[in-house]
């Protein structure tokens, strides 16, 4: 018995590894690399550097207003550090 082929059109045939379609699978085992790497990057910058940052600025500023302080002491005749110059201190602070 001879089997005959009576459709117009040849068969489909799949042809191994040729499948286009992207799974989300292949998405996550592609990004997930990179997507790990920045979680690690923001946490590190949140929990490490942005409060050091943040702490060298504050204490950038303290000195800053220190030497402020005491060029505007010098100028107005009031040696620095004296008890004179810490009275005025807490008086503009108040």
């Amino acid at each position: 018995m001879m089997l005959r082929w009576i459709s117009p059109l040849p068969p489909a045939i799949e042809l191994a590894g040729t499948d286009t379609r992207i799974s989300a699978l292949s998405v996550i085992r592609l990004l997930g690399p990179p997507a790990a790497a920045s979680a690690l990057l923001f946490l590190y910058g949140v929990i490490y550097a942005f409060p050091d940052a943040r702490r060298a600025a504050l204490q950038q500023e303290r000195q800053v207003v220190e030497q402020e302080n005491r060029a505007f002491c010098e100028k107005h005749g009031m040696p620095f550090g004296t008890r004179e110059q810490h009275d005025v201190r807490r008086a503009s602070n108040e």
